[in-house]
């Protein structure tokens, strides 16, 4: 009896364990099936979330090109005055944001037209909104599929900052010493002038401190009659420097403007800027033999030019006997006067034979020469500014030559 007693008393005891696990297996399944209840509600919230900030941004930067599009909408109305000339950049401008040149040409413009629209309504004037997330999504797959359509009025856009980026150089200058100004530019299919011109007055360099800076006057031709210049004199004083003064401003005339007071010209097809070359070691070329060969490329540049063209030449032919060099150069010089009527031509030179172009080319030609003041003894200044005439000193004056190489020397002035 004591054993049967034992064993229902195991039973029940195991009965009671199978019980537990039962209800210990029960709540752990309800558990777990509440954590993924939990886990998906919490992971689409964060997805909800991840969706409006999303919206959020993508209105933000859909807001900003509605709100560029309403500013150039206005700008079109108002940004000339009456009477004024209009830019083609405003026209393009005002052509894009045209909605009735837009409808029925095309799948593509029918869809340009449907995005201006979405563009200017009230879901991109305000705050993002939950009720706005259709029309947000669907302009933003049509800015997708049509964003090389925009580009043109992007190119524009660009366009118009950059002259509104000259006018402030030049409106900020307006009171300086060194001035910018709008270049005035001739017409030559539509005058008498057929010739290249350039005429400035107190032309500068903007690559130079402007406290340093030493205006020039630039005058070639048509009434100025030369067209071409030699600059003469020793290094140190400034022809390079006011070579590429000319360079450098005819450059900025592409943009229209120019570092000076006041600038005319007429539009140069080409600008051909040729410093001294060294040895070209690499094809074996010798100094002179560089020169021979850079000179022939200016030449052929110049021929090839349909329209006008600026060359800058500095000490062409250097490498040989100065005899050869001034041969060279002057017949160089006298060929562009004579076969080259659509150049602008500014050569420096050590040389004496170039400064008889003036006279060889019934001025078309004309010498110029870098100013000095000798104070004393071995003890000359620079004024860096240009003047008419050869540096004929530099030739004939033995003595003040060797006073000016040792005062360059005695202040380690590099020629």
């Amino acid at each position: 009896m004591p054993y049967v007693g034992c064993f229902f008393e195991n039973n029940k005891v195991k009965s009671a364990l199978a019980g537990a696990v039962s209800v210990s297996a029960l709540v752990c399944w309800q558990a777990w099936v509440d954590y993924r209840y939990y886990a998906d509600l919490r992971d689409s919230i964060k997805r909800i979330a991840f969706l409006r900030e999303t919206a959020g941004k993508l209105q933000e930067n859909l807001v900003k090109v509605a709100d560029m599009l309403r500013v150039l909408s206005d700008l079109q109305d108002s940004c000339l005055e009456e009477g004024k000339k209009e830019c083609f950049a405003i026209k393009n401008i005002k052509k894009f944001l045209k909605r009735d040149s837009l409808v029925g040409e095309n799948k593509k413009l029918e869809g340009l037209d449907k995005l201006l629209d979405n563009l200017n309504s009230d879901t991109f004037k305000n705050k993002s909104s939950a009720y706005s997330s259709g029309r947000l999504l669907v302009t933003h797959k049509l800015m997708n599929e049509l964003k090389s359509e925009i580009v043109p009025l992007l190119q524009n856009i660009a366009l118009l900052g950059g002259y509104r980026t000259i006018a402030q150089i030049v409106r900020e200058h307006k009171n300086s010493r060194t001035k910018f100004c709008f270049v005035d530019f001739i017409d030559s299919e539509t005058q008498e002038i057929k010739s290249p011109v350039i005429n400035m007055e107190n032309a500068w360099m903007p690559l130079v401190n402007e406290e340093k800076v030493v205006t020039n006057n630039f005058s070639f031709g048509v009434n100025c009659a030369a067209r071409n210049a030699v600059v003469t004199g020793p290094n140190g004083g400034g022809k390079s420097t006011f070579m590429i003064t000319a360079a450098f401003n005819v450059l900025l005339s592409k943009l229209g403007i120019a570092a000076a007071d006041r600038a005319i010209m007429t539009d140069f097809e080409k600008i051909r800027i040729s410093l001294r070359p060294s040895q070209d070691m690499a094809s074996g070329l010798s100094s002179f033999m560089a020169e021979h060969k850079r000179v022939n490329e200016v030449k052929t540049d110049i021929n090839s030019c349909n329209g006008n063209i600026f060359v800058l030449l500095d000490e062409p032919y250097k490498g040989t006997v100065d005899v050869e060099s001034d041969i060279r150069v002057y017949e160089f010089g006298k060929y562009v006067a004579e076969n080259c009527p659509n150049c602008v031509l500014l050569m420096a030179t050590h040389l004496r034979r170039p400064i008889d172009l003036e006279a060889g080319t019934n001025g078309l030609f004309k010498n110029y020469q870098m100013g000095y003041v000798e104070n004393g003894i071995c003890d000359f200044e620079r004024t860096f500014k240009v003047q008419d005439g050869p540096a004929i000193w530099w030739f004939d004056d033995a003595s003040k030559r060797s006073r000016f190489i040792d005062w360059l020397c005695a202040n380690e002035i590099c020629t």
